[in-house]
């Protein structure tokens, strides 16, 4: 009698899927994640295995295991693979030694080979390239101010219908350790920076490094007013002319090798609201104050300067009379006449210049040599405002350092042989009496 003994197997291996390398599963849905909800890297090693169940005690083993892509034939597994961008559908079945062939299986793969993009903008004031000359430095990437703020967005580019999503973003500012950005950058410190910024995707694409180089601009220009002739300084207020010519001239200084330039200057007459400068100009007759200042293309604007000034036709003419003029004798006026009245020239006086004036009287052998201009002027009631000149010597007046036994009332007294001998200075007097012999 022989006996043999047979073992049946009659079930089929069990094949699976391993990854060695970057994987991300997408549990949540992000909505960043296109493809998945698996995804690896084109870097991913792709690798299957198989066992054969023991059943009763029986397992004849595993045979091959034969897999697919994209719909293409089965072939061989001998060894892991990598896969190409894009979705790709697996197909794999494993067979043991007596032909029990597993179902095939399929797995649904989103294979991201692309990095993502970090895009920048800016909040507050900024200039661009295609700077104006004045700009430095000329070859910054983005020129900015210590109140703006460089904002960075990321993301990830759908390739191939593919992406995983952007994971991360990191900076580094003048050669520092990266961090991770989480919200728009400031930098106060004036002058050049170099920022380097890159962004990682969910399964480790990795952006190539960009450098910003950012220059920051936070002085505002310098504004100085510039007074033509004819001027006058009177104990330190300044008088002009109607003709006298009022310019502006502002200049943004270069600081830590960043510079905006000069935007607009701008200028206001008497408390009235400020207007753009854009030249030069003239002021009417009477007490002004000039205000003015400056501001740069980053916004930096400088604080409101003022200046004081008289404007008086006494500077065009050598004899104003508000409200008239009555020359006689045998004056010589060597210069222009100008008056709200009437101007009225007797005996022998003789005019050499011009004389404007509602009405103008020529008698006996008086002469007018320049131009008669019948006209209505509007000659200011005091040409020069002496309650601002009164203030300014009373700031500065050294009538203390006058030994008092001069003064009397606020009148300067010498007399008989008296010797004074003052400083140079600005003294505020009432009057002078000086007699006698006295000298000062």
């Amino acid at each position: 009698v022989k006996v043999t003994t047979v073992a049946v197997d009659n079930t089929a291996p069990q094949a699976s899927v391993g990854f060695n390398g970057p994987r991300f599963m997408d549990i949540a849905g992000l909505p960043d994640a296109v493809g998945g909800p698996l995804f690896i890297a084109s870097s991913t090693a792709v690798s299957l295995s198989a066992a054969d169940p023991l059943v009763n005690d029986v397992a004849s083993g595993l045979k091959e295991i034969v897999f697919g892509v994209d719909g293409a034939g089965l072939e061989k597994y001998n060894q892991p693979f990598i896969l190409a961008e894009g979705r790709r559908a697996l197909a794999f079945r494993s067979q043991d030694n007596v032909d029990n062939l597993e179902a095939l299986k399929t797995l649904q793969v989103a294979v991201d080979a692309t990095a993502p993009r970090t895009d920048v903008s800016y909040a507050g004031g900024v200039l661009t390239p295609g700077y104006p000359s004045d700009v430095l430095p000329q070859d910054a990437d983005v020129l900015i101010s210590g109140r703006s703020a460089i904002i960075m967005v990321a993301h990830d580019p759908v390739s191939s219908d593919v992406a995983s999503g952007v994971k991360i973003t990191s900076y580094a500012v003048n050669g520092g350790e990266f961090g991770l950005y989480t919200s728009s950058i400031s930098l106060a410190q004036e002058g050049i920076h170099n920022i380097r910024y890159l962004s990682q995707d969910r399964i480790g694409n990795v952006e190539a490094q960009h450098i910003l180089k950012v220059a920051v601009d936070n002085t505002p220009p310098v504004s100085v007013i510039n007074v033509g002739q004819p001027q006058e300084n009177i104990f330190g207020v300044l008088s002009i002319s109607t003709g006298t010519p009022i310019a502006i001239a502002a200049q943004d200084p270069e600081v830590s090798g960043a510079r905006s330039g000069v935007e607009v200057v701008m200028v206001s007459v008497d408390e009235g609201a400020f207007t753009v400068y854009s030249g030069a100009f003239t002021l009417n007759p009477g007490t002004h104050k000039i205000a003015y200042k400056s501001k740069d293309r980053m916004g930096n604007e400088e604080q409101v300067k003022s200046l004081a000034i008289i404007v008086s036709g006494l500077k065009q003419a050598a004899l104003v009379g508000v409200d008239g003029i009555d020359a006689s004798g045998t004056a010589d006026i060597l210069g222009d006449l100008a008056s709200n009245g009437e101007i009225s020239a007797k005996g022998s006086v003789r005019v050499t210049g011009s004389v404007t004036a509602s009405t103008i009287t020529v008698q006996g052998n008086a002469q007018i040599t320049g131009q008669r201009l019948i006209q209505n002027n509007s000659l200011p009631m005091e040409p020069i405002d002496l309650a601002l000149l009164l203030s300014q010597v009373q700031a500065i007046s050294q009538t203390s350092q006058i030994p008092q036994q001069f003064i009397a009332n606020g009148v300067l007294t010498l007399n008989n042989d008296q010797i004074l001998v003052l400083s140079t200075g600005s003294y505020l007097l009432s009057g002078m009496d000086i007699s006698g012999q006295a000298v000062l």
